[in-house]
């Protein structure tokens, strides 16, 4: 494996990386000394949590990863946006946002998180500057299966309120839209993106190649209002929840401001082009 170019090294496996520093450095000194510069380094911490702190000057560790917890409640902009802005940059990752079908807060007593749910962790991670994102299932992440109960002894099945077996798990919304967020992205250059921020909980991407572009993602519809840099004509959003294009009607004076409104209140990428 140490002669292959495309392998990530990801310590830490869900720990604490104050925990036990030394440890965790040592074994990157050991993979660095027999892979060189032929694979990455990385720190899967437990979440919420970094491995900015405390290893983002190590000279091993090629990215930061954040974990940012699977409760609706968790804001992944605000963590990507911290390891963003740091000192040397390197890029950032959400290694574990909230999972799909995983109670909230883990708490087995509480509503298990939607398609929706997640769908917002992966969108607000990317549009605050995420190199990327993780697709995670509560069912599958532990092969969950009702006949291999009880997974624990101090925990009463089902575990983590797991509803199904891991297979049938496979077939849930969220497994199948992650793939609209890559293509999406995939359409456009994301060399020199910039993200913003916008009011009411809105992102903003932006880009330069070949030409401007600008992605505006909102996570409860509603309108959304920009200087009219772009072509009134090519307005369109994008469904998160089956890759469609849907064209998008200027509300407002071309010549001055574009006013959109998303079709409805759930969650909506616009795409505006010059």
């Amino acid at each position: 494996m140490g002669d292959r170019p495309n392998v990530v090294y990801v310590l830490g496996g869900d720990r604490d990386p104050k925990a036990a520093p030394d440890v965790w450095r040592a074994m990157a000194r050991g993979i660095r000394s027999v892979v060189g510069d032929r694979g990455l380094i990385t720190y899967h911490p437990y979440g919420p949590c970094t491995s900015s702190d405390p290893f983002h000057r190590e000279d091993w560790l090629d990215f930061n990863m954040v974990q940012t917890g699977h409760t609706r409640e968790a804001d992944p902009a605000d963590w990507v946006r911290r390891d963003w802005r740091l000192d040397p940059p390197k890029p950032v990752i959400d290694g574990e946002p909230a999972y799909e079908n995983i109670p909230d807060r883990l708490d087995p007593r509480n509503e298990l998180l939607s398609d929706a749910d997640v769908r917002r962790h992966w969108h607000a991670a990317v549009f605050a500057g995420s190199a990327g994102i993780t697709y995670g299932c509560n069912n599958v992440w532990m092969v969950w299966d009702p006949k291999w109960e009880p997974i624990s002894e101090v925990v009463p099945p089902p575990f983590l309120g797991a509803d199904r077996p891991w297979l049938e798990a496979l077939r849930l919304p969220g497994a199948g839209q992650v793939r609209w967020l890559q293509g999406l992205f995939a359409s456009r250059s994301l060399i020199g993106r910039r993200p913003e921020p916008l009011i009411g909980g809105r992102l903003a991407l932006h880009g330069d190649e070949p030409k401007p572009w600008t992605l505006v993602w909102v996570p409860f519809g509603g309108e959304v209002r920009l200087t009219a840099r772009f072509d009134p004509s090519r307005l369109a959003w994008h469904d998160p929840r089956t890759g469609e294009q849907l064209p998008a009607e200027n509300l407002g004076p071309s010549d001055r401001r574009i006013r959109v409104q998303a079709p409805d209140d759930r969650d909506w990428v616009l795409c505006l082009d010059a």
